[in-house]
């Protein structure tokens, strides 16, 4: 029985030991553990994840943790106007954008431009809507808020349910030849930190992004990338900070590296219509 007993607590062990070495290399857990590490280093407010719905999100994280609440609501209502001013061109260019993507076998989109000698026709983008996915008709909605809720005690640019956070990632990520992201909201991994020099007209921006694993290090860069000309726009926007003016700084913390890889410190990745880039990757 003794025997049995102490045979019984090793495999317990075993089993234990087991599911402890699995919990550690769950994806959650590892992200945890790698988040407080990297919180240590910069802060627990720099570190929070962060939920972009709207214009006053947006200024929020285009601005330092301590900016007061006058200065966000001034910096939204500058955001505002700049949306308003690109409203028709963003309208255009994702009714252009729909006529590349979507099954339209009717030819309906066709039929129905969205935009005719520089106005919007209403009555066009709602006969649309039968040939449109769940996410299209949700930008749709959006763009229909703004058009019909002139009246609303908040402006419908301003809502999380309008389009106003939508046109400004628009005019962020559009290139030369290419449109711009169509998005209703934008996730950040972590919050970062941004330092305003404004006697100069200057901004030093660090943004962050967690992952398991090394091979995520890429799509980190893309979404950081991302972030920061969403920010750029609107340090332009609420403070005539140029693009230009601005110095970006990409931190990637990881922990597991892939067998035999090399994962490089540091990089230097000015370009991507951000003159001054730099990534620095962190093992923890």
């Amino acid at each position: 029985m003794l025997f049995l007993s102490i045979v019984g607590f090793a495999e317990l062990k075993l089993i234990r030991d087991a599911l402890d070495r699995q919990e550690r290399n769950s994806s959650g857990y590892v992200e945890d553990r790698v988040r407080d590490i990297a919180a240590n280093m910069f802060g627990v407010s720099t570190m929070r994840t962060f939920l972009i719905k709207c214009l006053y999100d947006l200024v929020v994280l285009s601005n330092p943790h301590e900016c007061s609440h006058e200065d966000i609501v001034l910096g939204e209502s500058q955001l505002e106007v700049f949306a308003k001013a690109c409203f028709v061109g963003f309208v255009e260019a994702f009714y252009e954008h729909l006529l590349k993507t979507t099954n339209d076998p009717s030819n309906i989109l066709v039929k129905n431009p969205w935009v005719v000698l520089g106005e919007i026709v209403v009555e066009n983008i709602k006969a649309s809507g039968g040939v449109l996915n769940s996410s299209q008709n949700g930008m749709k909605n959006r763009i229909l808020n703004a058009l019909e809720s002139d009246n609303s005690i908040m402006s419908p640019f301003r809502r999380s349910a309008g389009p106003g956070l939508s046109v400004i990632v628009w005019c962020a990520t559009k290139t030369t030849g290419e449109s711009g992201e169509f998005l209703g909201e934008v996730e950040v991994d972590c919050r970062g930190k941004v330092d305003l020099l404004l006697t100069t007209r200057r901004a030093v921006v660090m943004g962050a992004e967690i992952k398991t694993s090394a091979t995520d290090i890429p799509r980190a860069k893309k979404q950081l990338i991302r972030r920061f000309k969403i920010i750029a726009t609107c340090l332009n926007v609420t403070h005539n900070i140029t693009p230009n003016n601005c110095i970006f700084v990409g931190r990637v913390f990881y922990r597991n590296v892939a067998e035999r890889s090399i994962v490089a410190t540091s990089e230097d990745a000015s370009g991507n219509d951000l003159v001054t880039l730099s990534f620095y990757y962190h093992r923890i």
